[in-house]
Order: structure tokens, then sequence, then C-alpha cells
């Protein structure tokens, strides 16, 4: 059902028909003003409240005072706990109905002369606690039962008390949402809050004198003070750290105050628009920490903004699809920066832990191979050996590019060097073929398997010249040992050429620009009509892609070199070429500048 498909009413309850004639003629709101004697007439005609969110009563136009404020506001609230009602009327009598066991029933309290335009602002406030009392009526809930479950009453609780002990005052505060007396002691119009007292504190007895009320010159200067500090800290970039010293916080602390401040309030809504662009900027750079940071303050902002849950899940899926992307082509410090930040961040990303997951696994079977090959664990069959894991990593995909080449590597010169020392010094051929036979399996360095193979024949044929010796006569001997010679030198000839004579260079085919994404210009360069360029040199590797991207100058200095290395990363090259193998190799680009220039 939708409470607002009318237009809704204002009751005024007074005999001072000035002061009725006043708010109708300012009235500039969407309410409709009904104007009534007393509370006796109101609740006479119970139709009165059907479309009415708001109660207006002139505490002054009661003669009886306190005690009968006190009574037409309980009966009030029994008739239509959903009614809110608003007091006016002058300072002494306000603060002691304030002071009273009814302060949870009033939303909010005026002096007089009453300023118009102050009092119309409070009714957005008591329309949305309007609705939110009908819609919590509508569900069942005893919405006559006040306060937090510790110290609740209920309005018949606190007429009973009205009745019994009448000088009891409680000091219930921070009761149902907004439902908080405000007093005005100057003549401006301008509205005070009165401090609240401790939820659990239970029911006591205080005098008037004793309540700590606020004046409205101090409430002033300290929202002026308040408005400084966040305007400071907003300007100077401290939208919302470092904590109790940024900008939210700030404006927070005015509308604690003041809820219907419009600097702090137009505040915050600048600073919403400012943080979605920094949350832009923030994903672009990888700084997903940072940028749940944003999104988290963005939602207690504006918690019923949907753009901000939105937010979250575009974070998601930009962390997502990150990590898939470190998986191929990330830089080892990339990997590991990241498995760090995911670690923190993850819990709050459900979506993101399954990645997150991965990182770690991934980081946990680095930390197995590093050590098998520290141990010189290196092949089957004793468990959990270098070549094992290196093997099921790379049938499954478990381990980024940039992780497990360095390991591949590793592991291709620590069996090398076995197979060289097996040969060598045991003269161990068997040994050696079975180191030869993994290194093969690895295939990361032909040239190695090429002399390996040549170490072996080599070795293969002296056995063979030294077995067919013993056997032969000497003129034989000799036969052999030139046919084993020549052999040598053929084999040799034909599997390293590179020992007979130095080869040439290989020609390399430079690469190629297939894409080239514009930088984004940072928006506090643009704002300060700042320019400039960025120079960077980086590795193209084997895939085309821009690896080990490094700041070579920049002018001004560090202004745009994060938008340039973020360009920079989505370009796409046809890889060098080398022309002897027609295979692609890493090249390097020693100085590309990119160029900051604001158009007209």
């Amino acid at each position: 059902m939708d409470h607002l498909d009318y237009k809704p009413t204002v009751l005024i309850v007074t005999e001072d028909n000035q002061l009725l004639s006043s708010l109708l003629q300012s009235n500039s709101t969407e309410y409709q003003f009904i104007g009534r004697e007393s509370m006796q007439a109101v609740l006479s005609d119970p139709e009165l409240l059907n479309h009415n969110h708001i109660v207006i009563l002139d505490v002054d136009s009661i003669l009886s005072g306190t005690g009968a404020v006190v009574e037409q506001s309980i009966n009030l609230k029994k008739v239509d706990p959903t009614q809110i009602l608003i007091l006016i009327g002058n300072s002494e009598l306000l603060q002691n109905i304030l002071s009273s066991n009814i302060q949870p029933l009033i939303f909010r309290a005026f002096n007089q002369p009453i300023n118009p335009k102050q009092l119309f602002l409070s009714f957005d406030g008591a329309t949305r606690l309007h609705e939110d009392l009908l819609q919590r009526q509508e569900l069942g809930e005893d919405i006559l039962a006040i306060g937090p479950l510790e110290n609740r009453v209920t309005v018949e609780t606190i007429a009973e008390q009205k009745s019994n002990k009448p000088l009891i005052f409680s000091t219930l505060g921070a009761i149902t949402l907004a439902i908080i007396g405000f007093l005005v002691l100057s003549n401006t119009g301008t509205e005070t809050e009165i401090p609240q007292q401790q939820i659990a504190t239970p029911l006591v007895s205080k005098s008037v004198n004793e309540t700590n009320i606020v004046t409205a010159d101090d409430s002033v200067i300290r929202i002026n003070e308040l408005n400084d500090l966040a305007a400071r800290a907003y300007s100077e970039g401290r939208l919302v750290s470092p904590a109790n010293d940024n900008a939210l916080y700030f404006y927070d602390q005015v509308l604690a105050i003041d809820p219907y401040d419009l600097n702090a309030f137009e505040g915050k809504r600048s600073l919403s628009t400012q943080l979605k662009e920094v949350y832009t900027t923030q994903v672009g750079a990888a700084d997903f920490d940072k940028a749940l940071e944003t999104v988290n303050a963005l939602q207690i902002i504006e918690p019923l903004d949907t753009e901000n849950h939105e937010l979250r899940e575009n974070l998601e899926a930009e962390i997502n699809t990150y990590l898939n992307q470190l998986k191929r082509t990330g830089t080892t410090a990339e990997i590991e920066r990241m498995t760090v930040m995911m670690t923190e961040i993850s819990p709050q990303l459900q979506s993101s832990k399954s990645a997150a997951d991965a990182l770690q696994e991934e980081a946990s079977l680095l930390e197995s191979i590093d050590n098998a090959l520290t141990q010189n664990n290196l092949i089957p069959p004793k468990s959990g050996n270098a070549y094992a894991l290196v093997s099921e990593a790379l049938q499954k995909n478990l381990i980024s590019n940039a992780n497990f080449t360095p390991r591949l590597s590793a592991l291709n010169d620590k069996l090398v060097d076995a197979a060289n020392i097996t040969l060598s010094e045991y003269d161990n051929v068997e040994e050696t073929e079975k180191l030869l036979a993994f290194i093969k399996q690895l295939d990361v360095d032909p040239q190695s398997i090429a002399l390996l193979n040549a170490s072996i024949s080599e070795q293969k044929a002296l056995i063979e010249a030294q077995s067919t010796k013993a056997q032969a006569p000497e003129t034989q001997q000799e036969a052999v040992s030139e046919r084993v010679a020549a052999d040598q030198i053929a084999i040799v000839s034909e599997e390293i050429p590179e020992i007979i004579a130095e080869p040439e260079p290989a020609k390399i085919i430079p690469a190629e620009i297939i894409s080239r994404s514009a930088p984004r210009y940072p928006n506090r360069a643009a704002e300060r009509n700042i320019e400039g360029w960025v120079s960077v040199s980086f590795i193209i590797d084997i895939e085309g892609i821009p690896q080990d991207i490094v700041i070579v100058e920049s002018e001004p200095a560090g202004t745009f070199d994060n938008s340039a290395i973020t360009a920079v990363k989505s370009w796409r090259f046809s890889p060098a070429i080398n022309e002897q193998t027609n295979l692609p190799v890493e090249s390097k680009v020693d100085s590309s500048k990119l160029q900051f220039k604001l158009t007209d």
C-alpha cells in the first residue's frame, strides 16, 4: 500500500490565530494544513488523522501547563501511535515538557517566535518516520512499545508514571529511529539538539535545572567549525580516511547536531560523486583493497542507493577478470601483491573467494617446489620431487606463467648439472640417460640437450673403444681409435656446430603494435589544467603483452605515471620473431612517450 498517494495533511493545534495564519501563508510544502483549537477537538474527530502525518501542538495555548500537555500527548499516541508530534512554545515550558517522561513521544520542539522555514524542513524527516511506523504496524509490531529492549516502555506505562509519579523524569535516549527531542532557545528559529542520555541508564529522579542544554549559539559555532574542517579535508583529498580526520567524519558530526544542515547535506552528496570517480581510478590501477574501502564508504553515505550495491558487484567482477589475466601474464611481483591483497579483502567479497583460494593454493605449491629444488629432490621415485610438482602445476594450470617459468628453468639447470656430474665424474651413462629423459620432457633448453647427447655418445664410443682394444691386436686397436676419433668429430660437427664455429647472430623481426589505447587523463590534473608527458620502457613478451613497465622520465614527475602504466598494460603487439626459428621472442622497448594534453 502506498501511503503517499494522497495529499498529506498537518494538524496545527493552537488558539493563536496569528500563528496559524503565519504558517498557512508561509506554506511552500506539499502538505495541506488543518487547524484546530484544542487536542480534544482533534481526538473527538478521529477521521482527521486518517491522512495526517504530523501534529503541531502549540503548548502556549494550553493554559493548564505541563501536565495537560503531557496528558494530551499521551492521548494522541494512544489513538494513533503513527502520528509524529512536534511542539512549539516558550522555552521554559518546552524545557519542562522535554525533561518529563514523555520525551520519547516528541519528534521536534521549536521555541517561539517560530521560523516557518526551519519548521517545514523537519517535515521530511517526520514523514519518513511516520511511514516507518506504518510499515512496522502493518507487520504486526507493537509500535506503542518504545525504546531499546533493555529499557523499553509503552505509552501505557508512560501514562501510569505520569499519574502515579508525576515528578519522575526518565533518561530514555536513543529510542526508535529519529524520535529525539529538539529545543530552540534563541529567537532565530534554529533548532538545537538536547543531548541524549545513555541507553541503558535506569529511571532516576532528575530536576529540570540539571538538564544539560546546548544553546543555539554554541551549536551554530560548532557547526561552522565542522563544516570548515570538512571542506579543508575534502580539498586535501582526505575524503574518508584517516579515521576521525576526514570529510565524511566531519559532515556526519554536523548532521548529528543538525540533520537539516544544507552545507553538510550537499557536501556528502558531492563527496559521493567524487568517491565514484576515485573508485574508477582505483579499479584501473588494480588497487582493489582501496576500491573496496571506497565502495564501503559510499554504502555508508547513501545506503539506499542501488548504484552503490551495483558497484560492489562490479568490483567483484573486475577482480575476477584481473586475477584470470594475472594467471596468464602477470609478473611475480604483481601476483605476490594480489595474493596479500586478496587474503585481506576476500572475506568481504564472497564471489571472489574462489579466486583468492586459487592464489593461496598457488603460493603453497610454489613453496613446495622451492623446497624440493633447495633440497635437490628433483625427480622420481622420491615423493614430493620438483619434477612431479612442476608437471602437476603445468597439467592443471595451477601456477601463473610468471611464477612457473623461472622454476621450470631452475629445475632444468639442476638436472643438466646433475647429468654432467654423473657422466664426467662417475662415467655412469645409464643414469645420465635417465636424467636426460627428464630434461627432454621439460623441453626448455635444446642446446643443453644436444651437448648431453654428444657427451653420452662420446662416452659410449670411448667405452666401446676400450673394450675393443682389450680384445684386438695392436694394429686393429689403432684402426678402431682412428675410427672413434672420426666418429667423435662427426658427432660434434653434426649435433653442436657452435662448438666448431661461432654461429651468426639470429635476425630478429621487431614487434609491431596491434592496439594502443589512450591513457585516462587524471581528474586532478584536468581540474588544475596541468599538461605533461611520461616516457616508459617495457618488455614485450612472446604473447605480445607488455611486461616490466618502468617509468624512464615524466613531467611533471608523478602526476601522470599511474595513468601511463595502466594504459601501457592494455596495449597489445605482435611479438618479435626469430627469423631463423620463426618463433616469437621477447623484445624490449627502451622508450615510448605518452603525451597528456588538454583539448580546447
